[in-house]
């Protein structure tokens, strides 16, 4: 069952469900490295358009200062396309 966030390791706990930047991060850098093991020509710039162009973005509950630009998805960041940004990944 998905919990909403990430599934990660806790110390001494095995592992629980984890939510913000501490887990964006490792997230975002693994799907650029993913997205470059596809597209290793890739220049900074057009990875940075390819994730802004990626993202998952519903004005109706999400705001810039919990979600940031949006929640990524990894699917249209390789596909380099992102028909319907407000669907959920």
């Amino acid at each position: 069952a998905s919990c909403g966030t990430v599934l990660s390791t806790l110390p001494e706990a095995g592992y629980g469900c984890q939510g913000g930047t501490s887990m964006a991060a490792p997230f975002v850098s693994a799907s650029v490295a993913l997205l470059l093991s596809h597209e290793p020509d890739l220049r900074p710039h057009q990875i940075e358009a390819r994730l802004r162009a990626a993202t998952h973005w519903d004005p109706s509950y999400m705001s810039a200062v919990q979600y940031g630009s949006g929640v990524l998805c990894t699917d249209r960041l390789l596909s380099g396309s992102n028909p319907e940004p407000a669907d959920r990944c």
